[in-house]
């Protein structure tokens, strides 16, 4: 089985995020735990008795097939892939906004908007990054699009208009 298919099976068992979320900052947390129930020295009996100490029991089952299946070090991967498919199901949309400063309330409003009726989304969630490479302006990335209102790339546009064409 690979990732995709465990983050399948985690958002079919309609489980609480809750308690995957908990799961993921347990192991998050240490490192130490996390080469414990990845290592094939330390028995599945082990590993199923530490989860069964440390986990919420809602998860305890899911993790333990992942132990069983020496797949707990993709756990990380397959809480990212569940996550994308609970927001898309919910047709909320995950974008991220890099800029030099952040943006007025009203203008991270306005490109939530933006974003909302071009790709018909209900709900956007806008994480925020500073870029000091941008010079000004703003690249704000969704899913496969991208739209770069950015001094630097409007300078290069430029360089390229008054360099006649290709060169740049």
């Amino acid at each position: 089985m690979n990732e995709a298919l465990f983050a399948q099976l985690l958002f079919e068992l309609n489980m609480d995020s809750k308690s995957i979320l908990e799961s993921k900052l347990i192991l998050e947390s240490s490192l130490e735990l996390q080469q414990a129930l990845q290592n094939p020295v330390v028995t599945i009996k082990e590993k199923h008795s530490i989860i069964e100490k440390l986990f919420p029991e809602s998860m305890q089952s899911f993790l333990k097939v992942l132990c069983d299946h020496h797949k707990m070090q993709d756990f990380f991967d397959i809480v990212q892939i569940w996550k994308e498919r609970t927001l898309f199901e919910q047709n909320i949309l995950k974008a991220t906004l890099y800029c030099v400063t952040e943006p007025e309330k009203t203008t991270i409003e306005q490109l939530k908007t933006f974003l909302c009726q071009k790709e018909k989304k209900q709900r956007i969630i806008l994480e925020i990054k500073k870029d000091a490479s941008l010079l000004g302006g703003f690249v704000l990335k969704a899913g496969t699009k991208e739209y770069d209102r950015s001094l630097k790339t409007a300078l290069k546009e430029m360089k390229k208009t008054l360099c006649g064409g290709e060169r740049a």
